[in-house]
C-alpha cells in the first residue's frame, strides 16, 4: 500500500471512530429533545440513529440525492418524512 492510500485508510477509520463517539454523546446529551434538525443531513450519519431512538427528525441537505437516500433508510427502518 502506497503513502497516499494509508493515509488515506488511517484518516477514514479515526474519522469513523470520532463519529461514533460524538454521536453517543450527542445522543446522550439531547435525550430529553424530541424534535431535531439535522442541517447537511447528507445520508444520515446523524439522522437514522435519531429516528432508531424515536427522535422527530427534520433533515436538511442541498443534495436531493442524499436525502433520497436518507429517505429510502429511514423507511427501511420503520420511519417516514425524514
Amino acid at each position: 500500500m502506497n503513502v497516499r492510500n494509508q493515509y488515506d485508510q488511517d484518516h477514514i477509520s479515526s474519522s469513523q471512530t470520532a463519529c461514533g463517539a460524538g454521536t453517543e454523546y450527542l445522543l446522550d446529551t439531547i435525550s430529553r429533545i424530541k424534535d431535531v434538525v439535522d442541517f447537511g443531513a447528507g445520508t444520515g450519519r446523524l439522522s437514522i440513529p435519531l429516528l432508531q431512538r424515536g427522535f422527530r427528525v427534520t433533515a436538511v441537505d442541498l443534495s436531493g440525492n442524499s436525502l433520497k437516500m436518507l429517505r429510502q433508510t429511514a423507511s427501511r427502518i420503520g420511519r417516514k418524512g425524514a
